[in-house]
């Protein structure tokens, strides 16, 4: 059956307080938003649902309304004006198999967005955002902080990300605020950006903040087709496949291993941006060597300037030298499926492939490869 909302309104609403409600096979259209979960709720799911034509937001798990521990299962959102997807002060959240594409609404909106202080250990994983506002709006999954002591800390795994605002994976906090909660986890997942020409985006990565758990980011694949046109090697603002920066003093060791970066443009794109409270010099503030931090992971090409820390442009060999890092990582051809890759199995490796066997060890921190399979030997 569908429902179909009345202008201003939600389609559908879990009441204030009520636990354990499931909405399943229905189909919402039209209406402020397809669904809205109360204050205090629980425990609730969305199941094999599809929304459609909202003009606010597709799902809206309750701003401030403390509704945690629920989950969005095999749910389409498409056509509507908005975030798909938004939450904010809220913990244990359940994204799984979700396909959100064809969303508009122009600057801020997201394919899913998790916001305030506390939207503490979500998880999104095995979903596709595609055609989320591509250009204009913000990524296709956000995580941000607006409020001191909390944070956002979100896990993002096995999804696609296809031509999505600005931003592939953005954790993003309101700059100086403490985000001492906070942390983005992104495994597995495959990133094709959108064609903006906005200066500074980036396909995955966290942007600084106050003080941050670490970052891990670990086997994933990012197609950078970014139409930003640098002012000179050393523009601030290159656009970058991976953002690797984070608190000056980070709670644990960050993590980039076993990536892949595909650069559409070497002359104005570049593979990584980092900042200097990140790196300095052959350490990180943690202590330890770069080369236990960023390691084994793959770039497409090189160039003088292909690389970026703390606005100073450096090529692979600067990298493996001057930095320590990278003894096992290469510039490569990947060898995808498609050297352009856009579906799911577009960034699969091809038998000839160098990524295969290439990767570091990381089974303390994940155990499945980006199709949902146990993995037996480390590729990049």
């Amino acid at each position: 059956p569908t429902v179909t909302g009345a202008s201003g309104q939600p389609c559908f609403k879990f009441n204030d307080s009520v636990d354990g409600s499931n909405l399943r096979f229905i189909n919402t259209t039209g209406g402020s938003k397809g669904v809205l979960y109360g204050t205090n709720v629980t425990g609730s799911t969305v199941i094999a649902c599809k929304i459609i034509n909202w003009t606010t937001s597709g799902i809206d798990g309750g701003s401030g309304a403390s509704a945690n521990l629920n989950q969005i299962i095999a749910v389409e959102l498409t056509g509507g004006a908005g975030d798909a997807f938004t939450v904010g002060n809220a913990s244990g959240w359940l994204l799984d198999g979700v396909y959100a594409h064809d969303v508009t609404g122009g600057a801020g909106v997201d394919g899913a967005a998790f916001h305030d202080s506390n939207a503490f250990k979500n998880i999104v994983r095995r979903s596709t955002f595609r055609n989320i506002s591509a250009t204009e709006g913000k990524a296709g999954v956000s995580v941000g902080s607006t409020g001191a002591g909390g944070g956002s800390w979100v896990e993002v795994d096995g999804c696609i990300i296809d031509n999505c605002g600005n931003w592939g994976i953005l954790c993003a906090p309101l700059s100086g605020v403490d985000n001492a909660l906070g942390r983005l986890v992104a495994t597995n997942n495959r990133v094709r950006t959108s064609t903006t020409t906005v200066a500074g985006v980036f396909g995955i990565g966290v942007a600084h903040t106050a003080n941050a758990k670490a970052p891990i980011i670990l086997n994933n694949v990012v197609y950078n087709r970014y139409a930003y046109v640098k002012s000179g090697s050393s523009d601030l603002n290159r656009v970058a496949s991976y953002y690797l920066d984070c608190s000056a003093t980070p709670t644990f060791q960050p993590q980039f291993f076993n990536n892949v970066s595909i650069l559409s443009d070497s002359t104005n794109q570049v593979h990584f941006r980092s900042s200097v409270a990140y790196y300095t010099g052959a350490s990180v503030h943690v202590g330890a060597a770069m080369d236990q931090v960023v390691n084994n992971n793959c770039y497409s090409v090189d160039a003088s300037d292909a690389f970026m820390n703390a606005g100073s442009p450096l090529d692979f060999a600067t990298l493996q030298s001057f930095f320590s890092a990278e003894s096992a990582g290469m510039v490569d051809n990947p060898r995808l499926v498609s050297a352009t890759p856009s579906e799911p199995e577009d960034f699969m490796p091809l038998a000839t492939s160098p990524l295969i066997g290439a990767g570091r060890t990381v089974s303390a921190t994940l155990t499945t490869a980006g199709f949902g399979l146990t993995r037996s030997s480390w590729s990049i």
